[in-house]
């Protein structure tokens, strides 16, 4: 086992001698793919991706091998890197690291348009074509490229006078998707930065963003499906920024990901730092342009990029401890285990489940604790994304600073919370439903699920418990699939899903499929009949329904991707006057529930408070609630609707953080709200 320290400085056991062999230990995931020199046509790919220090393992135990498991079809190709490690040798102790590495494979085939697949989790791949990408075609005398690489999804490139380190000019390309657009809207609402809009490259829809905590400057636009941001330091950075971008232009004559700009390298003694000496040269018949300054950059370095926000840290931790005030140690510990990491103070003859149950004793961890979260920022040094938590012991006013970080994709925690003997206070399902608690629950935690039946409780691992859109049955679904509840290993390799459900049975809606309706019983994995016939909608609406509990409501989308039109089944117009989205059936078919954006109450078509519940045999209006905060998820059982609420100041990101969670209970009346960032799923048993 090794342990994994902060800043990944750590120890870990490798093994040698004339026994040991190599077998694969893990996949990791890739950060970037790039096409090879001969072209979307060509048959290579270079990966880009996070492993251990360049070396053989016969020559180094230590080194961090890797190969590459290649599945071609008509439509995809599914890459897998592998970690390699020796088995069946002597232990020797390595001190373990990240390192940018990269590979180059080779298909059968040319790559073509097929979709490029990362094995390691089964997400889609953005293929970069450099011949597609801006980049600057001169740069000042004496400045030179100090570095290019590919990672985080895209490419990055820095600039600089190749006599100092400092002042530099950074350039990255990524898709405009939604990600990179949401992730942009997050830096423009960072505490003190100004934003104003400019004209960029003939475009108007650009912006110049700059903190004034950290000085840094940033041009962000969009060009042909890239989005690019461009990056210095200092308070006239600006102006000389949108003359660096003025001069980016494409060569398409050329995939070539070397570095264009030669410069021998030395290490400064005094500063340890990586610096080009004074004999950068520029490449022949490149002409350079007038010597122009880039502006008086700061000494500072550039910052680190958000990795997630405060938002899920809060979660993150807030869910760790409830798997510890609950005695679910296998949960709270697999996270880091997974990872082969120890806590801290944990023996080397013990598991780490066993480490938490010693730490924890009887009361030591019941709690209750206040959680407050700073958001995770990646460092692309250590290649470690990290945050710090703050945790207080209500009762004792005890407080620790406990640390949640990622490496490859994985989220630990090694530490404890303040242990303080206490009673168990009121529980989440306490506080939500009182003494009528639904008959199925689950409860998202820390790569695991907490599962309530009745009066008994289950816990399960899963790590797919924080991208969870839906649940029905022993199903779950995220934006990338659909997986086992019970075992997160199950794929059903169904993409784009609508979970529903028929007489107990799971089934998937392909939303991905336009022009019909395409419904597959997961279980069985055939193909069944919708209940609707399929009906094209307008050019910029789209046709929908659900079914649950015996009961199948349908209705139309518009562009804004709010329901304008909701019927039964057996014409029953379910809508009325109000325009829906987050559209929940209960389990047991009777009503409908729906998030209503025509309300006075609703802040816009995309954010509103109002929660409408209505019965589906008759269309009748059961009950209207205005919550305090936007509503962001809506589940239904039968007797019990559950809201997450938004924080609403955190609306404008793009990626509203969950404030609370309500239950309503249109029968009694009764309306519960809990402070958390825990989502609840109230699925078919």
């Amino acid at each position: 086992m090794r342990r994994l320290l902060f800043l990944l400085a750590a120890l870990a056991t490798a093994c040698s001698g004339a026994d040991a062999v190599a077998v694969r230990q893990r996949s990791v995931g890739l950060d970037a793919v790039i096409v090879g020199e001969e072209g979307d046509a060509g048959r290579q790919l270079t990966l880009f991706f996070i492993g251990g220090r360049p070396g053989l393992l016969e020559d180094d135990p230590c080194a961090g091998e890797h190969e590459v498991e290649v599945a071609e079809s008509d439509d995809e190709i599914t890459v897998t890197v592998f970690v390699l490690a020796l088995v069946d040798g002597e232990e020797t102790t390595c001190t373990m690291g990240g390192h940018f590495r990269q590979l180059d494979v080779e298909f059968d085939q040319p790559i073509g348009d097929r979709s490029v697949i990362d094995g390691h989790d089964d997400s889609q791949l953005w293929v970069i074509d450099p011949a597609a990408v801006l980049w600057p075609q001169s740069l000042p005398v004496g400045w030179i490229v100090r570095s290019r690489s590919a990672g985080d999804g895209g490419l990055i490139s820095s600039y600089g006078d190749a006599t100092t380190s400092d002042g530099s000019i950074g350039l990255v390309a990524v898709p405009a998707d939604a990600e990179s657009k949401q992730s942009l809207a997050a830096a423009m609402n960072e505490p003190d930065t100004t934003v104003r809009e400019m004209t960029i490259r003939g475009s108007a829809s650009a912006v110049g963003i700059a903190s004034e905590e950290s000085g840094r400057v940033t041009i962000a636009f969009e060009e042909d499906g890239l989005q690019y941001r461009v990056i210095a330091y200092g308070e006239d950075a600006i102006e000389e920024l949108e003359s660096f971008v003025s001069g980016l232009e494409r060569d398409p004559t050329s995939r070539s990901f070397e570095i264009p700009f030669e410069a021998s390298i030395e290490r400064d003694p005094n500063e340890g730092n990586v610096i080009p000496t004074p004999t950068a040269t520029l490449p022949e018949g490149l002409d350079p342009p007038a010597p122009t300054p880039i502006g008086a950059m700061s000494d500072d370095p550039p910052g680190p990029e958000l990795a997630w926000i405060a938002s899920e840290s809060t979660r993150d931790v807030a869910n760790y401890l409830q798997a510890l005030r609950e005695g679910a140690y296998e949960q709270a510990a697999w996270p880091a285990a997974n990872n082969g990491v120890e806590f801290d103070r944990q023996t080397r003859d013990e598991t780490g489940a066993e480490y938490l149950e010693r730490s924890c004793g009887v009361d030591l961890c019941q709690g209750p604790y206040l959680v407050r979260g700073e958001p995770g920022y990646f460092n692309p040094t250590t290649s470690q994304a990290m945050a710090v938590v703050s945790v207080m012991h209500l009762g004792s006013g005890d407080e620790t600073t406990m640390t949640l970080f990622e490496f490859e994709g994985q989220r630990m925690i090694t530490l404890l919370p303040p242990l303080v003997p206490s009673e168990n206070d009121a529980s989440l399902r306490e506080s939500l439903f009182g003494d009528a608690v639904p008959q199925h629950v689950v409860v998202e935690r820390f790569d695991a699920f907490e599962i309530w039946n009745g009066p008994s409780t289950e816990w399960v691992t899963n790590w797919h418990a924080a991208d969870v859109v839906q649940i029905e049955g022993d199903v779950v679904s995220t934006w990338s699939g659909v997986f086992g509840l019970h075992d997160p290993k199950q794929d059903f390799d169904t993409s784009c899903p609508q979970l529903m459900e028929r007489d107990g049975q799971a089934l998937a809606l392909r939303r991905c499929v336009p022009d019909r309706w395409v419904v597959v019983n997961l279980a069985t994995g055939e193909q069944v009949d919708a209940p609707v016939p399929f009906e094209p909608a307008g050019e910029t609406e789209t046709t929908w329904f659900a079914e649950r509990g015996g009961a199948v409501v349908t209705g139309t989308y518009d562009a804004e991707g709010n329901l304008f039109e909701l019927w039964s089944i057996d014409g029953v117009d379910l809508l009325g006057d109000d325009y829906a989205s987050l559209v929940t059936i209960s389990t047991d078919g009777q009503h409908i529930a729906y998030v209503d954006h025509r309300d006075a109450a609703a802040s816009s078509h995309f954010w509103s408070p109002v929660v409408m519940v209505r019965d589906i045999a008759t269309g009748t209006e059961v009950g209207r609630w205005t919550l305090d905060g936007a509503v962001s998820c809506l589940e239904y059982a039968v007797s019990w609707v559950v809201a997450c609420e938004a924080d609403n100041d955190t609306l404008a990101t793009g990626i509203p953080e969950q404030r609370a969670l309500t239950a309503i209970n249109p029968t009694t009346g009764a309306v519960n709200t809990v402070v958390t960032a825990t989502q609840v799923f109230l699925p078919t048993g």
